[in-house]
């Protein structure tokens, strides 16, 4: 024991006197962006909660948060694209670089001045979910958004988006942070305090 614990401490006195194999592997990086339209999972399509406008560009995004700030109610035409090609330039969607890059949220949503929060789902059904990117700006009262397959898409209802988490038939209360939901607003107002997503709390 003692001498395996000396060989550790000095060496054990091997000299490498060639590499006989070396490999080095390269691969192109691909950061995800938003593209062109891409259908919803049946799951998450089934809902109703999730306005996909069909854009056949990469500017997706821009798309769905036209979605969000043009469109109340039911809108039959809330998922053609022209109901919002000509609305771009007003809300500063127009200077942004497409198709926007999920490391580039938070400069966006900064030149924007427009709150968003960004969800995505780790299965092909759409049942994982999980919160991607929440708002520097106001995570309670943002956007929402859900990117999938490199295309975003605008959440008009969260609460029916997270429905089938619980069993319970009223309305509840969600923390974005970690997907977290309560019934009583004195029970979510507690959590909120020392939420800090799924990472953990304070």
């Amino acid at each position: 024991r003692e001498r395996h614990i000396n060989s550790l401490r000095d060496g054990s006195g091997m000299v490498m006197r060639e590499i006989a194999v070396a490999r080095v592997l390269i691969a192109r990086y691909e950061p995800l962006v938003g593209r062109r339209y891409a259908a919803l999972p049946a799951f998450l399509a089934k809902k109703q909660a999730i306005i996909n406008v069909r854009n056949q560009d990469s500017r997706c995004f821009g798309y769905a948060v036209l979605a969000a700030k043009l469109n109340s109610g039911h809108d039959e035409n809330a998922y053609r694209p022209s109901r919002y090609d000509g609305r771009f330039r007003e809300y500063g969607l127009d200077r942004l670089v497409y198709p926007v890059k999920i490391d580039s949220l938070e400069e966006v949503e900064r030149q924007l001045g427009i709150a968003f929060n960004v969800f995505s789902f780790f299965d092909d059904e759409g049942k994982g979910r999980y919160p991607l990117y929440l708002s520097r700006l106001d995570v309670n009262n943002a956007i929402d958004l859900l990117y999938w397959d490199t295309h975003f898409a605008w959440i008009k209802n969260f609460g029916r988006f997270m429905s089938d988490i619980s069993k319970h038939h009223g309305a509840l209360f969600w923390c974005k942070r970690c997907l977290c939901h309560f019934r009583l607003q004195t029970a979510y107002d507690a959590h909120i305090e020392c939420c800090t997503g799924i990472e953990g709390c304070k």
